[in-house]
């Protein structure tokens, strides 16, 4: 009689102890989920309460009358709005709750990520407030003086609102250049010296995108736009000298 082979004890209890930490990872991840679902949802029925306002913050700048074309376009744009702004009101907790949930398995310690993601979000504020005070009446003056020429401008609130998002997005983007300098130092070891020889090509690079996103015939006005991505630029290279300097990072 065959005898049945013996199951190692240590080996039995290491499977049963990795399902009980699967399970228990879902399980967090179910509740980390459901915060985030819920912040997101208050964040919505606060914006859909207060969209009069909002409304008028983001149309502010739109120059001329906004018009919706169908019955239900009204009704649609708020709901767009109310979680898309959810989703944006809700942020910190976003990242705050993936810190969490990752922290175990990160190798950059929780605080230092903290801060970095911090900054971002301050950068990108930054970003914000540059695209709607500038970027955007700017662009779409621009564009509305070459179609007057020829053409009556019939603007709808959801084709304006896609302008105002495209170009937001595109300023928050360059507005996160200072990171992408300072992660190119911490983990790829470029020094200030080597990030200033590229100088050449963001001043290229950077002409041509404020060129697309806000083509403007005017210079003064492309200076503006210009003009704050150089200086994010230039004092991000002589922060990173600094801290060199002062052997703050190696």
């Amino acid at each position: 009689m065959a005898k049945k082979p013996q199951v190692n004890p240590k080996k039995k209890t290491l499977q049963r102890s990795k399902v009980v930490s699967v399970r228990e990872h879902i399980q967090e991840l179910r509740s980390r989920l459901l915060i985030i679902l819920c912040v997101m949802f208050v964040g919505a029925i606060i914006t859909f309460l207060t969209r009069e306002r909002i409304f008028d913050f983001l149309f502010n700048q739109s120059l001329v009358e906004l018009y919706f074309l169908t019955p239900t376009a009204g009704i649609d744009l708020t709901i767009k709005l109310s979680l898309l702004f959810g989703f944006i009101l809700s942020l910190p907790v976003v990242i705050y709750q993936l810190l969490k949930f990752l922290e175990p398995v990160l190798t950059i310690k929780t605080v230092h990520l903290s801060i970095v993601l911090v900054v971002s979000l301050m950068l990108a504020s930054m970003g914000l407030v540059f695209s709607y005070v500038v970027v955007l009446p700017v662009s779409f003056k621009f564009l509305l003086k070459i179609g007057e020429s020829f053409m009556e401008p019939v603007i709808t609130a959801e084709s304006y609102l896609s302008f105002f998002l495209t170009t937001s997005f595109i300023s928050v983007l360059v507005f996160e250049l200072p990171l992408v300098l300072f992660i190119c130092r911490l983990f790829f070891g470029f020094t200030s010296k080597q990030i200033l020889s590229y100088q050449r090509y963001v001043i290229v690079l950077s002409s041509l995108l404020i060129a697309i996103i806000t083509p403007t015939t005017d210079i003064f006005n492309m200076l503006v736009m210009l003009g704050p991505l150089w200086g994010l630029f230039y004092s991000s290279v002589v922060v990173i000298y600094l801290l060199e300097k002062f052997k703050i990072v190696h």
